[in-house]
């Protein structure tokens, strides 16, 4: 497959490329921040003081929500880190209180 797929990518102009690949990070910063938007309403998600807790609270969350887990191991995201990731900004942003 891997094969086919450097021989197909071969066969399109750099230009487009690179324009595909704008699209496809844009997309996925959309869908990352619908996803950050979606946590953050989460009352469970505020009650996530500590890293146990945010493992806790990913696993469930995830287990409940298949595609969005998909989606991020996929955009090259463990949903623990992502999960991280947006509890800092949560934190910063005083929603924690």
């Amino acid at each position: 497959m891997n094969y086919i797929v450097k021989e197909v990518l071969q066969e399109i102009p750099i230009e487009k490329r690179e324009e595909m690949e704008k699209e496809r990070q844009a997309k996925i910063e959309k869908e990352k921040e619908e996803l950050k938007e979606l946590i953050f309403k989460d009352p469970d998600f505020k009650a996530a003081t500590n890293l146990p807790r945010r493992k806790s609270y990913a696993s469930r969350f995830f287990q409940s929500h298949p595609k969005y887990k998909e989606f991020l191991l996929d955009a090259g995201y463990y949903p623990i880190h992502f999960i991280e990731d947006i509890w800092r900004e949560f934190k910063e942003k005083g929603l924690n209180k």
